[in-house]
């Protein structure tokens, strides 16, 4: 098959590995991705920054491709391919991104069904071995540890979230994108692990054009001062363990 075209019946070594980087949307046509990724039971995961948005200096954000980003995820969603963002944005972060995403100008619904009447399902909180992660929407976000200290290994945390709605096997095919190489690494280790088939995959458009682009690398909302990260982080814990799903 192309290379990146997801099949199941594609031989070991094949299996789970970083099959390409890409710079471009167009490289995704190039290389057979888009293609792979067509059709019901396929499942794209896709880091937020720098991936799928681009944050500027007002905190606004934009696709980062612009109209060809838009036409690749709408031809995923018609075609009736499973998305959803897994980001290290923290917990605290999570209704300023909603919030971005509203204020995009698109015609594309930047939410997801992909968990309806599953065990975790909005408002899911999973308890990783450094921390959590949270699920809201089809936004997977596993930001800081409990202790504040680092950031959840964004591996185990879909692997935790596939596992509590027992998707290990669920999807023909799994593909996950990220501008970060360590992320793309992190998941397939994982998946490698608990033998789950999945493509990982480089996108370097941001950080091959940042010098000509107004990006941000910080990349989150910010609060304004610690006490006020302090309450808003509380606050949206306790609601969570609230709903969570232990």
């Amino acid at each position: 098959s192309l290379p990146g075209a997801c099949s199941s019946e594609n031989n070991e070594s094949a299996k789970n590995k970083v099959v390409a980087t890409f710079t471009t949307i167009h490289g995704i046509h190039q290389m057979g991705l888009y293609t792979g990724l067509l059709g019901p039971g396929n499942l794209a995961v896709f880091d937020f920054d720098e991936t799928i948005f681009v944050q500027d200096q007002q905190k606004k954000i934009s696709l980062v491709e612009g109209e060809a980003t838009k036409q690749f995820v709408k031809a995923l969603k018609e075609q009736g391919c499973k998305i959803m963002f897994l980001t290290t944005r923290a917990l605290w972060h999570m209704e300023g991104t909603f919030k971005q995403v509203d204020d995009i100008d698109t015609d594309i619904d930047f939410s997801f069904d992909l968990t309806e009447n599953a065990p975790c399902d909005d408002g899911c909180i999973l308890f990783l071995d450094h921390g959590y992660a949270a699920y809201e929407n089809g936004y997977l976000f596993c930001g800081e540890s409990i202790q504040g200290n680092g950031i959840n290994d964004k591996g185990a945390a879909l692997i935790a979230f596939l596992k509590k709605n027992g998707a290990t096997s669920t999807y023909k095919s799994i593909s996950f994108i990220d501008d970060q190489l360590q992320n793309v690494t992190r998941v397939m280790e994982a998946c490698i692990k608990e033998n789950i088939f999945c493509d990982a995959y480089h996108y370097t458009y941001v950080e091959e054009t940042k010098n000509n682009k107004p990006v941000n690398s910080s990349s989150a909302p910010t609060i304004s001062s610690n006490n006020d990260k302090d309450l808003a982080a509380s606050k949206r814990i306790e609601f969570f363990i609230k709903r969570a799903v232990v």
